[in-house]
C-alpha cells in the first residue's frame, strides 16, 4: 500500500530505482537477456513500444518484439545517459506517493551485423521517452516500463544492418 505522504527518502529511492530500470533495459537487451527484460524492466502484458517515429510502423504491445528485431545482429550496444524525470514530484507538503512517472534519456546505439555488403555497423542517437508504473507486490525495485517511445536525432553507417534478412 502506498504511503499517504511522499518522503524524501522514498523520493531518493524512487529516483535510483527508476534510473536502474531504464539503464537495465539496455544491459538486458545488449546481453540478449529477454527474461531479464520481461521480469525486471517491462510491465507484464502492459508495455507499449513505439518506434513509429523511426520506421513509421505499428506500435508494439510486447517486449518480445526485441527478440525478433535483434536475433540477426552480431552485437548491439545501447548506452543510456542523461535520464531526466519529467513528473517525479518533490516531497514537499502532503504529496502522495507517485504510481506513474514519465522520464526521458539520451541513447547512443551501435548495431553490428557481420556478413553483409558494406560497413557492418550503424550508429544512431535517440531520445527515449518512457513511462514507468509502480507495480505492487514486487520485492526490491517496483518500477517497470509500461511505455517506450524512441525518437531518432541522427544516424550514420550502413542502414542495411538493421534490416531483418528474413
Amino acid at each position: 500500500m502506498a504511503s499517504s505522504t511522499y518522503t524524501t527518502l522514498q523520493y531518493l529511492l524512487d529516483r535510483a530505482n527508476i534510473s536502474d530500470t531504464v539503464t537495465s533495459m539496455s544491459a538486458f537487451l545488449d546481453r540478449r537477456d529477454f527474461n531479464g527484460l520481461a521480469e525486471k524492466v517491462f510491465a507484464k502484458d502492459e508495455v507499449t513500444i513505439d518506434y513509429t517515429q523511426l520506421w513509421e510502423k505499428e506500435v508494439y504491445r510486447q517486449a518480445e518484439i526485441w527478440r525478433t528485431m535483434t536475433h540477426f545482429l552480431t552485437s548491439c550496444q545501447h548506452i543510456i545517459t542523461g535520464i531526466m524525470f519529467d513528473d517525479l514530484p518533490q516531497p514537499e507538503g502532503d504529496v502522495p506517493t507517485p504510481q506513474k512517472v514519465k522520464a526521458s534519456a539520451n541513447v547512443l546505439v551501435t548495431l553490428r551485423r557481420d556478413g553483409i555488403m558494406g560497413d557492418s555497423t550503424v550508429q544512431s542517437g535517440s531520445v527515449y521517452n518512457v513511462e514507468l508504473i509502480r507495480v505492487p507486490g514486487i520485492s526490491g525495485n517496483p518500477w517497470r516500463i509500461s511505455y517506450l517511445q524512441a525518437q531518432s536525432t541522427w544516424s550514420k553507417g550502413n542502414m542495411e544492418v538493421m534490416k531483418n534478412p528474413n
